[in-house]
């Protein structure tokens, strides 16, 4: 039995939460994925050489490529891992930082551990930083599909659109356009991960809500993915019988598992990603505290 440790190389400082803490545990298994479209930027890379070195007595660390706009691609890359290591995957303990996955990879890697190779132990962790920026991305373009997530639809039933929303405004409202659904449940965080997050989360959910007419507003933890889970879970049973459901996370990565814990009981759910313009200089600042989950 190996215990394998998970996490992104990202813009943010928060990637290297996890590793200034003491744990429990040792890791016999690095694996550390970088979104290909970002891996030369600056950010990426000094944070690299920041990992390598917080890790520099480890024995085995693999750098994975990963795709920002590709799923498909973490899923090659760790099934080509498990498949060069010969590595008994459900025996296996993970333990993964998803504190810089972009939330389309974390479902889908989410996806595979837990269904295809049917994970047993799985510990998640979140760094929360100390500053967000409001402004974390401008614009959008495009959208794309979650594989693995929304197995049928009904051409007898509307369209339910799900908008777990978080800071961006564009990213939602232009869901809503191309979508064109028929009912729209707004969701907001109303357990931050840190109070001094909400007003920024509230502002962004009066400009939509403001945007969008008849919305029905929920109330949803940002902090707990098993609270997340169920209560997202009976959103959807509730709509499920009248209405095709889409669903797109936006707020924070704990909520987005909190999804796909409800997803894996209400299948039929499609998750949707809508891509950015670009994002801003920076996305957050800091490193506060490091959350720690048992799926």
């Amino acid at each position: 039995m190996s215990n394998i440790f998970i996490s992104m190389i990202g813009f943010e400082e928060r990637g290297l939460g996890f590793f200034k803490e003491t744990w429990d545990f040792k890791v016999d298994d690095y694996i550390l994925f970088v979104n290909q479209e970002f891996e030369t930027d600056e950010r990426v890379v000094n944070f690299r050489e920041a990992i390598k070195r917080e890790l520099h007595q480890a024995k085995r660390i693999q750098f994975l490529r990963a795709s920002y706009y590709d799923p498909f691609e973490i899923v090659r890359s760790f099934n080509q891992y498990v498949f060069n290591n010969k590595l008994d995957v459900k025996a296996s303990k993970f333990f993964w930082d998803i504190s810089n996955f972009n939330r389309q990879n974390l479902l889908v890697l989410m996806w595979l551990l837990r269904r295809k190779y049917s994970v047993e132990s799985l510990d998640i962790f979140y760094t929360i930083p100390e500053k967000y920026n409001p402004e974390i991305s401008k614009g959008a373009k495009g959208f794309s599909t979650t594989p693995f997530f929304g197995r049928s639809f009904s051409k007898k039933k509307e369209k339910l659109l799900v908008l777990l929303v978080g800071y961006e405004i564009d990213r939602p409202l232009y869901l809503f356009k191309v979508i064109e659904p028929s009912k729209v449940i707004l969701v907001v965080g109303e357990e931050p991960t840190d109070e001094s997050f909400l007003d920024a989360n509230k502002r962004a959910l009066k400009e939509i809500n403001e945007s969008i007419h008849g919305t029905e507003l929920r109330k949803v933890p940002a902090d707990d993915p098993h609270k997340a889970g169920e209560i997202l879970g009976t959103i959807f049973r509730e709509n499920v019988h009248d209405y095709n459901i889409i669903t797109s996370p936006l707020n924070t990565k704990l909520q987005t598992v909190g999804l796909y814990l409800a997803c894996e009981k209400n299948p039929n759910v499609r998750v949707v990603y809508s891509f950015p313009d670009k994002f801003s200089g920076w996305l957050s600042k800091g490193i506060k505290d490091v959350k720690r989950f048992k799926l």
